[in-house]
């Protein structure tokens, strides 16, 4: 019984070694879509189900936002407390399209790759 514990033990920190961390990796990879927007302007989300939230980066930046009641589609916004030079910034999504807004700065027309 020991001895099979300690050969499970093995397994399982040989199995942790062989995974590497790749540092080329691409750190986009985290979030599940891509938006392509009027412009040339982009952004990456992710949307947390359980949570009823959304995460979402530009320009190395990353929002951390809540969904919130909207008539048609889903809107998330940053919630009031958060700390961000940024005001308001709210995301809508539609199917595969999406609105940014980030202040004063508009990511319209985008469509997730």
């Amino acid at each position: 019984m020991f001895r099979a514990s300690i050969l499970m033990t093995s397994a399982v920190l040989l199995a942790g070694c062989a995974t590497s961390d790749d540092s080329s990796t691409n750190t986009n990879d985290q979030y599940g879509y891509q938006y392509l927007c009027s412009g040339d302007k982009e952004f990456f989300a992710d949307f947390l189900v359980e949570e009823q939230g959304a995460l979402v980066k530009v320009e190395d930046v990353d929002y951390a936002l809540v969904q919130v009641p909207s008539g048609s589609g889903t809107r998330y916004m940053l919630p009031e407390n958060a700390q961000s030079e940024i005001q308001p910034v709210n995301l809508y999504t539609k199917g595969n399209y999406a609105r940014l807004e980030l202040g004063r700065e508009i990511y319209k027309n985008c469509e997730s790759q």
